[in-house]
């Protein structure tokens, strides 16, 4: 489970969580998403299932890639995501949570290959 920082923040179960990595990511992007899953993993014990689309059923979702691929990433979010605010930094990214059908969506959108792998590991 995540926990935030801020006073009156909700946790977020991430237990059953489907990292969303679309295939057109690279090389590099894929290996970030798959560091991610082995990391959660080897420290809680606890293995992510990966899907390239976003489950049609109700699920918890960590979607990530680069904000060039908003629409793969971000699914139905895409274009409320176009309309919010963009990070402009080279290696920046936006860490954004949503509800997807009752169920947590966290959407990790990179600028760049080291600033998605920063946020995904």
């Amino acid at each position: 489970m995540l926990g935030g920082g801020a006073a009156g923040a909700a946790m977020l179960d991430v237990t059953h969580a489907v990292v969303v990595a679309p295939s057109a990511l690279s090389a590099t992007e894929q290996r970030a998403a798959t560091m991610l899953i082995e990391e959660v993993e080897k420290r809680t014990g606890v293995r992510w299932e990966r899907s390239q689309a976003w489950p049609e059923a109700p699920a918890t979702v960590i979607a990530l890639g680069p904000a060039s691929a908003l629409d793969a990433v971000a699914g139905k979010f895409a274009g409320e995501m176009r309309q919010g605010q963009a990070v402009t930094a080279a290696e920046g990214f936006r860490l954004v949570v949503k509800t997807n059908q009752g169920a947590p969506a966290t959407l990790v959108l990179g600028n760049g290959s080291r600033g998605k792998a920063s946020s995904s590991s």
